[in-house]
């Protein structure tokens, strides 16, 4: 599975730290899947916990992982947009001497159903062969178990073009001492803690059951983990982080008909970094962050995003600010939503959008100069529906929008010169109500109000537009213009087009 053409590589042992980029990445990233079912043969050892238990429990969390996968890709594929999504395209381009063309080459991006199922039993085989193996298995005791792994074992011989390579693959892996240590923590769920080094350093713990599968992270043992593995490697590692704190999980999990892969926030997240370029992000713990899954009975993809408290704060280079720096920070007092996607007739369902109860700002420097606020007087949150017709796009809102987006770069001219000249001291609001569930209908001519009112005002000019139902909102330059000072400066209502 790793043989890589090396006709052109010179005949001297590789490292595995210097190993071809391209291979080593496959290597990590079947290394990290082998981790994600790390205790599968170890039901081959006698002694110790239920080793066939743990054993099903690792399958089952994979087995329904991959299947949950596959029933996303076939749902997908009924989406009318899934060509769209699933496609990269280039365009060939003609060198100096050489006659233009218009070929265009496209690949696929997701992988298949049928390339998904082959890869996932390659690479179980792969496992079985390279992690799985019983003479890993160091030992175990009442509840639990533990798996060394062996670069003997881990590293083939048919990996490498000669047999130096191949013994320095396994001195590199002997060296890194990579421990699974396994236990059921409940009747029919296993979890397996990653260690590294003599100091045990466990940055990442898996858990494996029929409902869910998934990886945590605890930021804390990061920095040592990446510090233990340059110093077996001889490299050169400085701590990079003031502050790295948190545990964060990824994984599949399913409740019912409900699939779903999901990141989970279990401790409040803060990473700062300061090494001439000043980062901080922060994070509020509130379990289930964000999903993205399918409703197999109903035949629905479905997502939510339920972020808390949240700050982001960086350094961006300037030629005109004081140290050659601006700050820039974001503040979110939170980020809710959830959807819903019917392939069979290209409709977006929204619920409970909303921007946790307070606005969201930036601020450059210390100084506030973009504020957003969405329905504060509608009870600050927002149902939505978006369903395609023909070509044009139809939007029903519930009970209303209300949108106010605030800048005011004029508080920065002196560091900061990046905006529109109409940013500097300005609120722009955006409201559609008059109705339980005004709506709008979007094409190429304009914004067609077919129930409630549309209104559009500017703070600090008199540009906008107040649009009925039965009215459309367009956009109209005078002749020989071509730019907008501003805008709304050239919208207004009109008779809707036929």
């Amino acid at each position: 599975m790793y043989v890589q053409d090396f006709s052109n590589v010179d005949p001297k042992p590789v490292r595995l730290m210097n190993f071809p980029t391209e291979e080593i990445m496959k290597r990590m990233r079947n290394l990290t899947a082998g981790l994600m079912i790390s205790a599968g043969l170890l039901a081959a050892c006698s002694g110790g916990p239920d080793h066939e238990a743990i054993q099903q429990a690792v399958y089952d969390g994979t087995d329904s992982a991959v299947d949950a996968i596959i029933d996303s890709l076939v749902l997908m594929e009924k989406s009318a947009h899934y060509e769209d999504l699933n496609s990269r395209c280039s365009y060939s381009v003609a060198l100096p001497g050489e006659e233009p063309t218009d070929e265009v080459y496209c690949e696929n991006v997701m992988l298949s159903a049928e390339d998904l199922e082959a890869e996932y039993a390659e690479l179980r085989q792969e496992l079985d062969t390279r992690i799985f193996h019983e003479d890993n298995v160091e030992d175990t005791d009442s509840d639990s178990m533990t798996l060394l792994l062996r670069g003997d074992i881990f590293c083939q011989p048919d990996d490498f073009y000669d047999s130096a390579s191949y013994d320095l693959c396994v001195e590199d892996v002997d060296a890194l001492q990579i421990r699974l240590n396994a236990r059921m923590v409940d009747d029919d769920t296993a979890g397996v803690e990653l260690w590294l080094g003599p100091d045990k350093i466990h940055p990442l713990t898996f858990t494996f059951g029929p409902q869910q599968l998934s990886v945590a992270l605890v930021l804390d043992e990061l920095e040592p983990a990446i510090g233990y593995v340059a110093d077996t490697f001889g490299e050169e590692f400085e701590e990079f982080a003031e502050t790295l704190e948190g545990e964060v999980e990824l994984g599949f999990f399913a409740d019912g008909d409900l699939r779903k892969f999901a990141l989970l926030i279990h401790d409040d997240v803060t990473i700062e970094i300061d090494d001439g370029e000043y980062f901080l992000l922060t994070a509020q713990a509130v379990g289930e962050v964000a999903s993205f899954g399918v409703d197999i009975a109903q035949e629905l993809l479905v997502g939510s995003l339920s972020l808390g408290e949240f700050a982001l704060i960086f350094d961006d280079w300037s030629s005109t600010a004081p140290g050659g720096y601006n700050e820039f920070a974001v503040h979110l007092a939170g980020l809710s939503a959830d959807a819903v996607l019917d392939p069979n007739d290209e409709r977006i369902e929204l619920f409970d959008v909303g921007l946790g109860g307070g606005p969201a700002t930036v601020d450059i420097d210390g100084e506030e100069v973009l504020h957003i606020d969405l329905n504060s007087g509608l009870g600050g949150l927002l149902n939505a529906v978006f369903h395609e017709q023909g070509d044009a796009l139809k939007i029903s809102v519930d009970p209303g929008l209300e949108l106010d987006i605030g800048a005011f770069y004029h508080r920065v001219t002196d560091t900061f010169d990046d905006f529109d000249d109409w940013m500097l001291d300005e609120v722009l609001s955006f409201a559609l109500t008059g109705d339980a569930n005004p709506a709008v209908l979007i094409d190429d001519y304009g914004i067609e109000v077919i129930r409630g009112h549309l209104e559009l005002s500017s703070a600090s000019t008199s540009y906008g537009a107040s649009v009925d139902a039965g009215m459309c909102l367009v956009e109209d330059y005078p002749d020989g213009v071509y730019d907008q000072q501003h805008p709304f400066e050239y919208l207004h209502a009109d008779q809707c087009s036929d």
